[in-house]
């Protein structure tokens, strides 16, 4: 399980240790954002057996660019990448997760501005499609003007707990 939090490219996460007892999932660890504490809860949640989650990750802000500079990467090579390969990351990655609805969610990108609009199907959905959006490499903004659809929010959580 540690590896869905390692190589998850939307959260940015360290030293995550996760224990398991009986179908409860004990998350230790820290991560970039209240986001990512929640995604990282979902993420758990998800894994099949798992139906508890006690999620004591802390929250350190700093982190994501101690992460960026680990790697080598530093603001200049984020630069770098124009409107359209932001756009079409974005796309792609929408589309790539099993949860979000990435067909049916527009994505415009302005000077590295990425807004976002459509519809989703759950509260839930739309924050975890902001978070993929937020750290999505390049993106410096998010203006999200999704619209949560009133039925369907059911089917979603059904997926992540599967």
């Amino acid at each position: 399980m540690k590896g869905l939090f390692l190589f998850n490219p939307y959260l940015h996460a360290k030293d995550v240790r996760v224990e398991i007892q009986n179908e409860c999932a004990i998350l230790r660890g820290y991560v970039d954002s209240d986001l990512g504490k929640a995604l990282a809860e979902q993420l758990a949640l998800s894994v099949k057996g798992i139906n508890q989650v006690i999620n004591k990750l802390v929250v350190a802000p700093d982190l994501k660019k101690e992460i960026f500079k680990e790697a080598g990467w530093d603001n200049s090579n984020q630069h770098r990448l124009s409107n359209v390969t932001i756009t079409n990351k974005v796309r792609s990655q929408l589309l790539a997760n099993r949860v979000t609805s990435g067909m049916e969610i527009d994505v415009e990108t302005r000077n590295r501005v990425v807004t976002l609009s459509g519809e989703v199907n759950s509260e839930a959905e739309k924050v975890l499609t902001y978070w993929i959006v937020k750290n999505t490499q390049g993106v410096t903004r998010v203006i999200d003007k999704l619209n949560v659809l009133s039925t369907g929010g059911q089917q979603v959580v059904m997926q992540l707990a599967e």
